[in-house]
């Protein structure tokens, strides 16, 4: 049991301690003020539209794409549009009933975006409409990517899997080890000729 002047040494050393470490040993410099920025050009909003309602207790990265003259977009919720891209009229639009995690993905005339119960869908460019769909082993976070002749997906267990790009027949699979402790997420791959 420590003497009562040995605890009082030791309190008084630590809070010596502490009391160092909250000095600054100096003036802090002042930040640079920021300076006012002149808009070069000034951006107009021409059309917007909402495609459909997102899942705000997943995180998810469904973004826009462009293909030919059209502004493709999809929400978590399953529905999937095209507008002009200079009118933002629809030109199709569908609602898949299923939760997609990913997406979009496109190939010539083909629209790719997976599911998050571990499907792979592939969708006219034209009209919206399915041509096929396929089974991925997981859910897959990334855009699926294209060689104009396989679509390649990474789910989050760590596969990465290439399918058939014109009827969506599963090729191969690579897995890959994951830590342990892993953020939700995947990096979308590569795919080159």
């Amino acid at each position: 049991m420590l003497t009562r002047p040995l605890r009082l040494l030791l309190l008084c050393m630590a809070m010596v301690a502490l009391g160092a470490c909250s000095s600054t040993g100096g003036t802090v410099p002042e930040p640079t003020r920021l300076q006012s920025i002149v808009a070069q050009q000034e951006l107009v909003k021409h059309w917007s539209s909402k495609v459909g309602a997102g899942d705000h207790n997943v995180f998810s990265v469904l973004e826009p794409i462009l293909q030919q003259n059209q502004i493709v977009a999809v929400a978590s919720s399953g529905s999937v549009a095209a507008y002009n891209m200079d009118t933002g009229i629809p030109v199709w639009q569908v609602d898949l009933g299923q939760t997609l995690s990913a997406g979009i993905g496109e190939s010539q005339d083909l629209l790719f975006v997976a599911t998050r119960s571990g499907k792979l869908l592939a969708l006219s460019g034209v009209d919206g409409s399915l041509q096929w769909q396929a089974n991925t082993s997981s859910e897959a976070l990334a855009v699926p990517q294209t060689n104009e002749q396989l679509v390649v997906v990474q789910t989050i267990d760590g596969k990465v899997s290439a399918y058939q790009l014109e009827s969506g027949k599963f090729l191969w699979s690579y897995t890959a080890n994951l830590p342990s402790l892993t953020v939700r997420g995947t990096s979308t791959p590569v795919v080159t000729n």
